[in-house]
């Protein structure tokens, strides 16, 4: 909420980060360099015992609505985004501060990418069952006191929810690398990160909130 809110509708990112993308153009980049929607499925395929039988189903749904949640994120106003906030990128300073490092995927786009991401992947299933409304209510204070204006939770839960797919195809892709690809993580940091955020698609009836695109 911090670094959202400090750079907030900023003019800077236009004017002096000529070189940072929105979320949606990123992914249309990398689609164009590597075969990015074929190494989803195939890390999908590898990570059905994991995946609750209920989005097994519509499995044809999911690289769609990813597109569609990054069309939507990359609307006005943007902000700027880490878009990759796994919990391998965070750390603890000496004084008990938080940081995150490894910002090679960062682009512009809507708050809620980020959260999303960081929520459904950092917790337990049952704990962010348990959490995500509260933290949401708390970032969104916290949004507001770095200097966004104040959103109203039930726009924000909605956006929340139609961002779950961003950093889940990350995962997907992760564990779907092909032989002559490099592992960028041992399977078992994937698999675990695909179950929780399968779990928190299917909880939050994703797939709905990216058709109902309201915002």
């Amino acid at each position: 909420a911090s670094l959202h809110g400090a750079y907030w509708n900023s003019p800077c990112l236009d004017r002096d980060f000529t070189w940072l993308k929105t979320s949606l153009d990123f992914q249309h980049n990398i689609n164009r360099l590597i075969n990015f929607e074929s190494r989803t499925s195939i890390g999908l395929d590898r990570a059905a015992q994991v995946v609750p039988v209920a989005l097994m189903r519509q499995r044809q749904r999911i690289w769609p609505s990813a597109m569609r949640s990054l069309e939507i994120n990359s609307r006005a106003p943007h902000t700027y985004l880490h878009h990759d906030v796994h919990i391998g990128n965070w750390y603890r300073t000496g004084a008990g501060r938080m940081g995150l490092t490894d910002w090679q995927c960062n682009v512009k786009g809507q708050w809620a990418s980020d959260l999303a991401y960081a929520l459904s992947s950092g917790l337990r299933i049952d704990d962010r069952r348990a959490w995500e409304r509260d933290l949401l209510h708390l970032y969104l204070d916290q949004l507001a006191a770095a200097g966004a204006p104040a959103s109203d939770f039930n726009t924000g839960w909605l956006q929340y929810r139609q961002q779950l797919f961003h950093g889940y195809v990350f995962w997907l892709y992760t564990l779907g690398a092909g032989a002559l690809q490099p592992a960028m993580q041992p399977d078992r940091f994937s698999l675990a990160n695909i179950e929780r955020m399968s779990a928190a698609i299917v909880d939050l009836d994703a797939l709905a909130a990216v058709d109902a695109d309201s915002v």
